[in-house]
This record gives structure tokens, sequence and C-alpha cells, in this order.
């Protein structure tokens, strides 16, 4: 099976990558003609357009951005004479998006790596989950592709929001307040190495006891005294971060609060 790759942003280089390491061949192409010249030396000649892609490949991951998926497909003018398959690699999108490569004869799916992608590298499709959606013979298509790398589950459309919203709150949002410790570190000249430790065991802790034996600090012991201090520096330093820290707080304290009734 020929398999190919329409845009190389940072999850379509990370699976081209992954693709060339695997010694599989793909056929890929990109409208960025710096990506191009870019990325040639490092995966292989791209193709002259996404049509010659589509006609030579039987498997396509599309990895454009969301918003430009349904006039992309709108866009293409395919004729194919057997059947292909083709996925979408979007967190948030439908299924349905792809009903016009269905139209054409296409099997397709939705298959989102629940994995962030900061920088490409073949390391980002490895000891991994991704949730699925779609034909049957797509889903055994991606499982011997990945094999023990990705753990593929099958989802409705409802799982897969959640998962992507999810994914946001527990990636995103956490590297946000760990962009804010470090800010209050740099106010007394510390970097924010100090806290590796600390992070990393609070991990630990999540995957072995979950997330409430994991919460520990001045809101989980009613410590009152010390969440007053800190609200007031942070309300005199960090103003726009204060109604968050205030209610995140009031939410560890609310949590303990029920949790004792319910006790």
């Amino acid at each position: 099976m020929k398999f190919g790759i329409i845009g190389l942003g940072k999850v379509g280089l990370s699976l081209s990558l992954y693709l060339k390491e695997k010694n599989i061949d793909f056929f890929w192409w990109t409208r960025s003609l710096n990506k191009k010249r870019e990325f040639e030396n490092l995966i292989g000649k791209a193709k002259d357009s996404p049509i010659s892609l589509f006609e030579d490949a039987d498997f396509i991951f599309l990895s454009i951005k969301d918003d430009e998926i349904e006039n992309f497909l709108k866009d293409l003018n395919l004729k194919l004479d057997k059947e292909k398959f083709s996925v979408h690699l979007s967190g948030s999108l439908p299924l349905s998006i792809l009903n016009p490569l269905k139209e054409k004869n296409f099997k397709i799916g939705s298959f989102h790596p629940i994995q962030t992608f900061p920088l490409p590298s073949s390391l980002n499709f490895k000891n991994i989950y991704a949730s699925f959606i779609g034909d049957e013979e797509i889903y055994e298509i991606l499982k011997d592709l990945f094999k023990n790398d990705v753990k593929i589950i099958k989802v409705n459309e409802e799982q897969k929001f959640l998962i992507h919203v999810a994914s946001t709150v527990s990636s995103n949002f956490f590297v946000f307040l760990l962009k804010k410790a470090e800010e209050i570190l740099k106010k007394g000249e510390m970097n924010l190495e100090i806290l590796f430790p600390l992070i990393q065991n609070t991990f630990e802790n999540v995957k072995k006891e979950g997330t409430h034996k994991s919460i520990t600090g001045p809101a989980k012991r009613r410590d009152y005294n010390t969440i007053f201090l800190h609200e007031k520096y942070i309300f005199e330093n960090f103003r726009d971060f204060f109604k968050i820290y205030l209610e995140i707080t009031k939410g560890i304290l609310k949590d303990e609060f029920f949790r004792e009734i319910k006790v």
C-alpha cells in the first residue's frame, strides 16, 4: 500500500519522519514552496500537486489546517477509478468533513493523535494514544501501520470532542500555568528548572494514585493564612493572573469540602 501526506506542518512532518524511520514509502505535498525546498533533502521529493498525490497514493493523511479542509476538498477535482482511503488528523472536526471524498468512492476516517507537537519528530508518534472514527478497513490499516507505537481507541463523535477539550486543558492550560510560575520565580531571579523534580513527581503521583490524591498545597490543607498571602502577592504583582488563581483555589477548596461531606 502506498501512503500520502497532504500538509507538512509539525504534525505532517512528524508523521513523515515516522514513516521514513520505518522504511515505509510515502508521497507528500504542501503548498508552501519554502517547505518543499527545506524538506526535500530530509524526506524526499514532494509531489507537484495534490491531484498527483491522490492519484498515486492508496491511503492519504490530510494534515492541513482545520479551517482549510472543507475548501481544499471542494476545490479538488478528482476522477478516480478505484477505491482509496483517507483520514483527517483533526481533533475537533467531525468525520463528515470528508464526505466529499466518500462520494468519490473513498473509505474515510478521523485519526487524531493524542499528542502535543511543539517540534517535529518521529517520537511524536511513539507511545501515544489516538482516537479513531471511521471505516473498519481503515482502522485495521492504521493498527498495522503503527503497530505497538500508537494505541488506537475507537470513539464516537462526542468522545472525540471530549478528548480534544481534555487535551487542551491538560496540555496547553498546564503549560500556561507553568509560564506563570516561571514569571513568579523570575521576580526572585530564579528559573523554572528548580521546579522540574516537583513537576515530575506530581505526574508520577497522578499515574499511581489519580488526580485527587495528588493534589497538595494550602488549599488542600485549608491553610487560609497562606492562601491569603499568596492571593495578596499575586493581586499586587500579577493582577492579570489573579482571577485564574482565585478560581483554581476555590475549585480545590470546593472539591475537598464536598468529598468530606460524602465521607
